[in-house]
């Protein structure tokens, strides 16, 4: 894919989130008239499959109004919580601000860069979806040398249909066979300072229960 392309992508992602967020509500963020609804029946699935984030430094990318940042930071010794559009970042920030913990950033994670060993966990929901497959790719070589030795990626994609009733004009999502990411994720190989290998094990997958 070339630098073209990729901004190309960008842009149409962009697009169309910032045509979905004229209210920064729950409904508007999951693109479901009965998100209110799901949230309640999902949120206590999603958050029993993610690994533990008691006392660690979790990144949580596409945080979006903050659904999961509000569980995440109660607990978690330090949050950074990442979201490209604005409107939504700032709702974030306007409902969790007040968790001292917790970091806000308002940046596309294609563009987004870290220090190596800086996380235990990476918690991302409905966020793969929106790059195209070398964005992911690329990210999935940042994601191995910034999490420490033993740390977990989690993430949450809609992989065969589109969720949610929200009628769309356009709809540039990308849903993949879950194979595509066990291929993305399981390629990469990072070289540690011990000069051992890093690399991502699939501990578990599978499909969530209220969809």
């Amino acid at each position: 894919m070339t630098i073209e392309n990729i901004d190309t992508t960008r842009q149409q992602m962009k697009s169309y989130w910032t045509e979905h967020s004229s209210n920064t509500d729950i409904e508007t963020m999951m693109l479901d008239s009965n998100a209110k609804v799901l949230h309640e029946r999902e949120m206590p699935e999603i958050m029993e499959r993610a690994p533990s984030m008691e006392n660690k430094d979790v990144l949580e990318l596409a945080a979006g109004i903050g659904r999961f940042t509000s569980i995440i930071g109660k607990s978690a010794k330090s949050l950074t919580a990442v979201e490209f559009i604005e409107d939504f970042h700032k709702a974030n920030v306007a409902t969790n601000g007040h968790l001292d913990n917790v970091t806000f950033l308002c940046k596309d994670v294609v563009n987004l860069e870290a220090e190596p060993n800086s996380y235990d966990v990476i918690f991302s929901n409905w966020l793969f979806m929106y790059l195209g497959d070398e964005e992911v790719k690329n990210f999935a070589k940042k994601a191995i040398k910034w999490l420490r030795p033993g740390g977990k990626l989690f993430f949450r994609e809609s992989c065969f249909r589109q969720s949610g009733d929200v009628k769309r004009n356009t709809n540039p999502t990308h849903y993949r066979h879950p194979s595509f990411y066990v291929g993305a994720f399981g390629s990469v190989v990072s070289k540690e300072e011990n000069e051992s290998l890093g690399y991502f094990n699939l501990e578990s997958s599978g499909s969530v229960a209220v969809y």
